[in-house]
């Protein structure tokens, strides 16, 4: 009887040993495959920054060439009437009643 006992409590504790060794590749598979999904979750939030960053210089760079414009025809109608008259023309051949 204490053959069969020595056995059986040494089949358990390889079995316990076995389970808990599974236990802990789970829990190591499990703890690796947040760290992936944490890793893509910070190359796409960067890969977004990126472009917006990309969208809002191009944004900056359209707003100053039209500030640039918009400056430049100010003063080229300070010095002459030119603007005046070019509207005047394009009111008169669209025929735009102001």
């Amino acid at each position: 009887m204490s053959k069969k006992n020595k056995k059986t409590k040494k089949a358990l504790r390889q079995q316990v040993i076995k389970q808990a060794k599974k236990e802990q590749q789970i829990s190591q598979i499990e703890k690796t495959a947040e760290k992936n999904t944490l890793l893509q979750q910070e190359t796409e939030t960067t890969s977004e920054i990126k472009e917006v960053r990309l969208h809002i210089k191009k944004i900056l760079i359209t707003m100053s060439i039209l500030v640039l414009i918009i400056v430049g025809i100010y003063l080229i109608n300070l010095k002459s009437n030119f603007i005046l008259q070019f509207g005047d023309w394009l009111s008169k051949s669209l025929n735009i009643q102001v």
